[in-house]
Order: structure tokens, then sequence, then C-alpha cells
């Protein structure tokens, strides 16, 4: 068998680097993945941010925690607080962050809104430490209270955050909110939609949901505790905004989310008209079909 063929790297001035660089095999099979999405389309940038400037970014509105999400901020209790800004005092690497980020470089939260919240509001002297298991000559204090040193081992402590870069195709930042979440609880479809999406077009959701006429005609009886009472509006306005016939290969992710993404770019009365009809069709859907209608 012939081994690959290897050459010495050159500089710009022509002389050798003393650096191999081996030449890929002609012959070796190139993988190109195209489902889900093509690969290449990825466009992640890995940033290292000390955990100063990550809250000066926060105190700025430079990241978007979406309180609105349902995924909510700062639901830790004070022990699992606690435990993480001991494992930062104790120089422990805390896992990856996800963020998006958009044209103006602000970022939403992809994974890590509880780490992050958690450290922006000790830093903040918002809560005092409890639950500590090795530096216990620090519980019950608040970051004010911590020792010079120890603060500034806070704050200069780096934080590792892939990017995910403005410009990644819908479908395949879609695909990385749905895989990428270690908090605990997995989100759903309209969530991610609901993160992908800002805009007017969330608040609009939450006011079909909150109209009479919905609430009566589905008894109200569905949940918006994960947002599927606006999913069920949201698809109620996609098949009102579109002909049935737009509706293809089976893609409702792709189909909601262009809904939300035509909603957020209508005029406000074009949206007064679009809840005009919707309270309308749920009146006339009680009506007809009554406790039956959801």
């Amino acid at each position: 068998m012939i081994e690959d063929e290897k050459v010495i790297e050159l500089r710009e001035d022509g002389e050798a680097t003393g650096i191999e660089e081996e030449r890929p095999d002609p012959n070796q099979e190139v993988v190109q993945i195209e489902r889900p999405f093509d690969a290449d389309k990825i466009k992640v940038a890995r940033e290292t941010k000390t955990v100063s400037l990550l809250c000066t970014r926060i105190d700025h509105d430079e990241i978007d925690l979406a309180p609105e999400f349902q995924r909510r901020a700062r639901i830790w209790d004070q022990g699992r607080k606690g435990r993480l800004i001991e494992s930062i005092l104790l120089r422990i690497p805390l896992p990856v962050f996800y963020v998006a980020s958009d044209l103006r470089d602000v970022w939403s939260v992809v994974d890590g809104l509880q780490r992050m919240t958690t450290i922006h509001d000790f830093v903040n002297d918002e809560f005092p430490l409890r639950g500590l298991e090795y530096l216990v000559q620090f519980e019950k204090a608040k970051f004010s209270e911590l020792p010079r040193n120890m603060q500034r081992r806070i704050e200069e402590t780096e934080l590792v955050i892939n990017v995910i870069q403005p410009g990644t195709p819908e479908e395949v930042m879609f695909n990385i909110f749905s895989r990428i979440n270690t908090g605990g609880m997995t989100l759903n479809s309209q969530e991610i939609r609901h993160a992908l999406n800002k805009g007017p077009v969330r608040s609009f959701l939450v006011d079909l949901v909150s109209t009479e006429e919905f609430k009566t005609a589905t008894s109200d009886s569905v949940s918006d505790v994960r947002m599927s009472a606006r999913e069920c509006a949201l698809r109620f306005c996609a098949f009102y905004l579109s002909d049935w016939k737009d509706y293809k290969n089976n893609d409702l992710d792709g189909f909601l989310n262009a809904a939300m993404k035509r909603i957020n770019e209508m005029s406000e009365d074009a949206r007064d008209e679009l809840k005009s009809a919707f309270k309308r069709s749920m009146s006339a859907s009680y009506k007809l079909l009554g406790d039956e209608a959801f």
C-alpha cells in the first residue's frame, strides 16, 4: 500500500517551517452529510468571555434572557446557585454556553440560561451563598462580602461560549435549539420558535390565547405552560394567512416558523385584522361544536 504523500510546509520567503503536512488520500471517500441539513451550513464561533464582560453585556441588554420565554430564568433553588458559584471559586470549569447572535451581535441564550443568570445575580449582590460543600467559610456571604481575591477570581473566570452566527439557516438553527439543552427540560417546538422570533409576534400570540373567545371555545383547557395554547393559535394564523396548498413536505415546524416571521412583518392594523378573524373563528367553533370544539 502506498503511504500518503507528505510535503514540507514553506513560509512566504520560501524557507521550510519544519512542519510536515499530510496530503489527503485522493482515493479516500468524502462523506457529505445532507440530512437533516447540510452540515457545512452550521456557522458556530467559539469565544471566551470573562464573567465581568458577560455581566456587562447583560446589564446593557446585549444578551436576551427572554424573560417571557417559558424556559424561565432564575428557577434554581439557593443550594444549586451556591454550588455553581462554589465551582467557580474552586476553579472547576463550567460546561460550554450556547448563544445565537443576531446582526447587531445581541445574543439569545440557547443553553446555559440558569447558569448565566445565577452568575450575574450573584455578582450584583442579589443572593447570599447557600448549601456550600467545601468553602463553608463563605456560607451566607454575598459577593460584596467575599475577600477581594475571591471576588476577582469570579470576575476574571473565563467562560467558553459557542456563538451561533447570524446567517445560519433557520432549519439548522431550529435543529440546534432542539438538540442542545442541558437544563433538564428539552425544549418543545413552539418554545424554540419563540426563542428564534423576537418581535411583536410574541406578545401577539399571548393576546390571542388570552381572549375570552379562545378560552370559551377551548373550555379554558389548553394549557400555555409550555406554549401549547400559543402554538394552537399560531396554527390558525398560519393556515389563515396561507393557502392550504402552500403547506408542503409535511414540514409543520417550517410552516409555523414562516408564519411567525410573517406576523412580525405585518403592520399593526394587519395584526388587528388577524386578531379579529381569530376571535370570529373561535366564536363560530364554539357555536357549531360547543364543548367538543377542541
